[in-house]
């Protein structure tokens, strides 16, 4: 890698612009020095005046620019630019990349023009420390496979960070796929988002979170084996993050979800979460993971969620938390933001997430007068029982 000494300035403005989804034109606030050979600035929505994204780059010896975007809700974003490259405008393309010789990571990539690419990376961990450990990155696509030196990386991803938080502190992560968009080129309307949710009643209703559905012009529920349904939203509850859908269709008795009475929970009690994470790049069929309540109140206290420590990622957002016996304790609604964290500790955080308690839920349902099944105790089960169970009102909700 060499230092830049020509920053494509224009390139990067119509970047911001698009990353931003609401900006038209993007105004530099301040230049930063990063790490390394590593240069770039925090930029603010010339319509707004806020802060939008921080953004370093720079440039390799075959002509390639490379950038790394974080933005103010922490998502974050690569970028790739060659004036030699001619990449179709129309639609999105797709894009390969892996670290290190390893596992080769599908993505779909939006292009700004026709030298001019970037890729929304998953609110991941591990992806998060592959690229910051990594020493080299290889991304494959029409015109050819580079190869790129993680030179100053490890710095980078948490000065990126630091810059973030300097304007907008470090909050929560929900963990909706609508937070790392979708690309188009440019976007235009409501970006796509998926989530999770759980049917409640055998009418079709089904309950998941508020920010799932929350800028959907059209959502669509798919059961697991079945055929994506249209339905509306029903009612909502923005201030705890639940919602109610009607699907159009109806489910068997033995598809609708059962709620703990009470759903009270014990730090250190077994937990378990189905959900439809990462839609695209992992099971189509939902993914099961287990783990522990680990507190019995969230961020600052909050007495109306659980901490708990079963891995979840975009596109859990409303899914079950279940007891050991697959009864719904709770409503999977949140994570702690790795790259935020990462800029205020240095440390990337290990399955800090949260979920909205049950009682809760039962409560929002019970206002309106929406009547669903709940029992005291149920007999223990093995994960994968609880797997078949929750594949039945664990559904799968997409803003086409």
């Amino acid at each position: 890698m060499q230092k830049s000494t020509s920053t494509p300035l224009l390139l990067l403005a119509a970047l911001v612009a698009v990353l931003g989804t609401i900006a038209a034109q993007a105004a530099e606030l301040r230049q930063i020095r990063f790490p390394g050979v590593w240069e770039g600035a925090a930029y603010s929505d010339d319509k707004t005046g806020e802060f939008s994204t921080c953004i370093a780059s720079a440039e390799y010896s075959n002509n390639t620019f490379v950038y790394v975007m974080v933005e103010r809700d922490y998502s974050w974003s690569l970028g790739f630019a060659n004036n030699e490259w001619r990449i179709p405008l129309e639609g999105t393309m797709q894009v390969s990349y892996r670290f290190d010789g390893g596992l080769w990571y599908e993505a779909t990539a939006g292009a700004i023009d026709e030298s001019f690419f970037h890729i929304p990376m998953p609110a991941d961990a591990t992806l998060i420390d592959l690229f910051r450990r990594g020493n080299k990155m290889e991304v494959s696509f029409h015109e050819g496979r580079y190869t790129f030196n993680l030179t100053s990386t490890f710095k980078l991803v948490a000065a990126l960070a630091e810059c973030v938080a300097s304007y907008v502190g470090v909050p929560e992560d929900r963990t909706t796929v609508a937070e790392a968009p979708q690309p188009e080129s440019p976007p235009s309307g409501p970006l796509p988002s998926s989530g999770t949710g759980i049917v409640v009643g055998s009418e079709g209703l089904v309950l998941t979170n508020f920010h799932v559905v929350e800028h959907c012009q059209a959502i669509k529920v798919t059961q697991s084996g079945d055929l994506a349904r249209p339905a509306q939203l029903l009612r909502s509850d923005k201030l705890n993050d639940l919602a109610l859908l009607k699907v159009e269709t109806s489910y068997a008795p033995d598809d609708v979800a059962t709620f703990r009475q009470g759903a009270s929970g014990k730090a250190g009690e077994t937990i378990a979460v189905y959900g439809y994470p990462l839609s695209g790049m992992l099971s189509v069929s939902g993914n099961i993971v287990s783990g522990n309540i680990t507190a019995l109140s969230g961020l600052q206290d909050d007495v109306r969620f659980f901490q708990i420590s079963a891995p979840v990622q975009p596109g859990n957002s409303g899914g079950p938390l279940m007891d050991a016996g697959g009864l719904v304790l709770g409503v999977v609604n949140a994570r702690i933001s790795d790259v935020a964290v990462l800029g205020a500790t240095g440390a990337v955080p290990q399955n800090i997430n949260f979920a909205i308690k049950g009682s809760v839920a039962t409560s929002f349902l019970d206002a309106h007068s929406v009547p669903y099944s709940s029992a005291a105790t149920a007999p223990e089960l093995t994960l994968v029982a609880i797997a078949e169970r929750a594949k039945r009102f664990g559904v799968f909700i997409q803003c086409p």
